[in-house]
């Protein structure tokens, strides 16, 4: 320490100085290890003490404050299949789980799915009848 200066940071408003550094260093330290960011980007920790003395100057409020930045999640990207129903003309929208439109996948549990993770056996119970394209032409015509 310097002679006549006694401020201990570690010590600092009965350690709340340190508790707050620690809780930032915890933060960064999750961040580091989140896989969804990057890896080699700078985290960084910033503490901020702040000085108001009275008029007369010889007793001084401080403040203390510390800050984090971070680096941000990743963006997650999926893949969304758009289609009409040839049916009755409804607009169909499902995530892609096979990785490749129109390829079945087996799921977790060993069941043959579609593209879009419907159970291909109820896929080929609704599709016994064959379809009609000039009526499902005129439904869509309709909508």
């Amino acid at each position: 320490m310097i002679k006549g200066m006694n401020v201990d940071l570690n010590k600092l408003g009965d350690g709340a100085l340190a508790e707050q550094v620690a809780a930032a260093l915890r933060q960064i330290s999750k961040n580091i290890l989140d896989p969804n960011t990057e890896a080699k980007k700078v985290r960084k920790l910033t503490i901020n003490l702040g000085f108001v003395p009275t008029e007369s100057r010889d007793v001084v409020a401080t403040s203390m404050s510390v800050k984090t930045s971070l680096q941000p999640r990743k963006p997650a990207v999926t893949t969304i299949l758009v289609g009409q129903d040839t049916t009755d003309g409804h607009v169909e929208m499902n995530e892609l789980q096979s990785g490749v439109k129109g390829q079945t996948y087996f799921d977790d549990a060993g069941e043959v799915r579609t593209d879009t993770g419907e159970p291909v056996e109820e896929v080929e119970k609704k599709s016994s009848e064959p379809i009609d394209f000039q009526a499902a032409k005129h439904t869509k015509e309709a909508n």
